[in-house]
């Protein structure tokens, strides 16, 4: 699942700890804050707060709120409005058709086949909406341009 320790992560060498066991005097980190590696960069500051009213120390997690970090790390989305269109369709059934024919194998796990799949339709979806922009974008161009001739 990718998922990872944010504090030993951010903190790979300290040897704080969350967790003091009274009855054999020994400290341990049994607390955790998961989360996935790749929102690793969308957390500021990441600290163990002492607890005087408990066997358990708390963690404090700051998340890095700056909107222009966030512009860089959206992810893709998509489009549903490519769905309406027949050839669009047309393209993905065919896409699918062809990529399981070159992978779809006895040595091939369903997983991978799975993940390989979503990451070959979405470079196909990206290419079709980048096409069809481009063709949106001719269209407005071509009768501007006609405009600015004299």
């Amino acid at each position: 699942m990718d998922l990872i320790d944010i504090y030993r992560e951010l903190h790979p060498k300290t040897t704080e700890f969350t967790f003091f066991s009274s009855a054999h005097g020994t400290f341990s980190k049994i607390d955790h804050m998961l989360g996935h590696k790749l929102s690793l960069c969308k957390f500021k500051k990441i600290e163990i707060i002492s607890s005087i009213f408990s066997d358990h120390d708390g963690m404090k997690l700051e998340i890095n709120c700056n909107k222009n970090m966030q512009r860089h790390f959206n992810t893709w989305k998509l489009n549903s409005m490519l769905l309406n269109k027949e050839w669009v369709n047309e393209e993905i059934k065919e896409e699918i058709k062809n990529f399981l024919e070159s992978n779809e194998n006895e040595h091939t796990t369903t997983q991978n086949l799975w993940d390989t799949a979503k990451a070959v339709l979405r470079g196909k979806f990206i290419t079709l909406q980048a096409y069809l922009e481009k063709q949106e974008k001719s269209l407005i161009d071509y009768p501007t341009s006609q405009l600015k001739e004299p």
